[in-house]
């Protein structure tokens, strides 16, 4: 699986972009011939933290790798490294955010410190928002990949999607198409409605209510959901989870453990 940051090495250069991390698509975008072949045109390289914190910008937490079998004679890792890290200073000052920005509509960004986006949308990827990163909405076809730490979001709409929301991080409003594959930790969602999908909810997150036509896959550990109504449907529900109230036509599919759930008529 390629990770940040991938490159292809050839003879005479190195081949990267700021919004690809795949070699395949590098491969692709550069029209290079992927034939198994002795003469080895090209090598591909990964150049990642030692921490595993992309946010530290300390190159000398920086070590490049080889992502495939067969090297080449003319290949040297070393200089390769060293031409990676005269790069990723310029990844680092036009991908990584720390101050104010109105709006991002394109492109791959990593959000941290104190950054404040107002709006995310068109085809722009988030890779990450962590630490007090804050952004006002996230609408169109926009990505996000991680929010950690205390980032906090304000709505999630249209066909926004979002992978893993953690940490203490927050979200206000998930609605639309929008998706987040996994709400954990001590994460907290305000509101999912429209037709807003949420795959797993556990740790001690909390989600405050869920109705309209959204769907919840699984409901587990210390998970918290205010209220569930209209048409939403929620699948498992277990371990000490809690959900408030269920009213409407709202759907639960299994309820186990220690598990507690209001009817409407409930008090």
């Amino acid at each position: 699986m390629c990770q940040f940051f991938s490159a292809i090495i050839t003879k005479t250069g190195i081949l990267w972009d700021f919004d690809i991390d795949s070699h395949e698509e590098l491969i692709k975008k550069f029209k290079l011939n992927d034939k198994k072949t002795v003469d080895c045109t090209f090598v591909r390289v990964e150049t990642n933290p030692l921490d595993g914190n992309i946010f530290n910008h300390d190159l000398s937490n920086w070590k490049t790798k080889v992502d495939q079998d067969y090297k080449p004679d003319w290949f040297d890792l070393k200089k390769s490294e060293e031409s990676i890290k005269a790069i990723l200073p310029i990844v680092f000052k036009e991908r990584f955010v720390t101050g104010k920005m109105e709006k991002i509509v394109e492109g791959r960004w990593f959000l941290f410190g104190s950054a404040e986006i107002r709006n995310v949308s068109g085809s722009a990827k988030i890779g990450d928002v962590s630490d007090s990163a804050e952004i006002g909405r996230v609408s169109g076809l926009a990505k996000i990949e991680d929010v950690s730490g205390s980032a906090k979001i304000e709505d999630v709409s249209d066909s926004a999607e979002i992978g893993r929301v953690y940490d203490s991080a927050e979200i206000g409003h998930v609605s639309g198409l929008a998706k987040i594959e996994d709400v954990y930790g001590s994460a907290k969602i305000g509101h999912v409605y429209g037709s807003a999908k949420i795959g797993d909810v556990f740790g001690s997150a909390k989600i405050g209510d869920v109705f309209g036509s959204a769907e919840i896959r699984h409901v587990s550990g210390l998970a918290e959901i205010g209220r569930v109504s209209g048409l939403a449907k929620i699948g498992d529900v277990y371990g000490s989870a809690k959900i408030g109230r269920v009213s409407g036509s709202a759907e639960i599919g299994h309820v186990s453990d220690l598990v507690k759930i209001l009817t409407e008529w409930d008090k």
